[in-house]
């Protein structure tokens, strides 16, 4: 399986080091009612509340606080996700946007989605421009929305830019060859200033998502990726 290159897009593919604007431009009113939305980094976003419907969580979330999808009302305050950063967040909504006319899936849509590895070029340029290690994030961050489409995207997107695969082993490699990344960090290096041990962790690919990842695939299907 070559990996496929975006010749239209100006930055690098996955190693663009570009800043990203901080939030996301208001919506119009055509859009429906709006929810806001806070990262971590206290970085808000706004949705259309019935896209914010198709995460998991936030639709937990609003059913706690006594909100229901059919009501069509938001909350007059943001929803505070203390575990997503500002640069996943804004992925996730950009996302959305891009499957905005896209009903919630049904669980066998869901698995005929995994099926042919569906990913459209909208998203495939999304996640162009997201770093190795804002990748990693963004699969915790699918996951702990409670975004199952989302995730298949993402799984689609990254066996799309490894070469040819032959063992799990691939994919841990292609994320821990990240420009800059270090694989063995000494203790004299996590002493330095401005290193850290935790960092240098959280990006590599966890068990759970080679797992995910090779058990979602599987090597016999090499290639098989339809783009809408």
């Amino acid at each position: 399986m070559a990996r496929r290159k975006n010749k239209n897009s100006k930055a690098a593919p996955v190693n663009s080091t570009e800043e990203r604007p901080k939030s996301t431009p208001p919506a119009t009113q055509e859009d429906g009612p709006m929810i806001l939305i806070q990262s971590s980094d206290d970085q808000m976003f706004q949705t259309p509340l019935k896209s914010a419907y198709k995460m998991g969580e936030v639709k937990t979330m609003l059913e706690s606080l006594g909100f229901h999808p059919d009501d069509g009302v938001a909350p007059p305050f943001p929803l505070p996700f203390m575990s997503v950063s500002g640069p996943s967040l804004k992925v996730i909504v950009e996302w959305l946007k891009i499957h905005e006319n896209r009903e919630p899936l049904s669980p066998e849509q869901l698995c005929q989605l995994r099926t042919k590895n569906i990913i459209t070029d909208a998203d495939v340029q999304l996640l162009d421009n997201c770093t190795r290690s804002e990748l990693l994030d963004l699969r915790n961050t699918g996951c702990f929305l409670d975004m199952p489409a989302f995730v298949s995207t993402w799984t689609t997107y990254i066996a799309m830019q490894v070469d040819a695969p032959r063992n799990s082993q691939d994919f841990t490699d292609w994320f821990e060859a990240a420009p800059g990344r270090r694989r063995n960090q000494s203790e004299s290096d996590a002493d330095q200033p401005g290193t850290s041990a935790a960092v240098e962790d959280a990006e590599v690919l966890s068990p759970e998502a080679l797992t995910h990842l090779v058990a979602y695939l599987g090597f016999g299907r090499r290639g098989n990726h339809a783009r809408k």
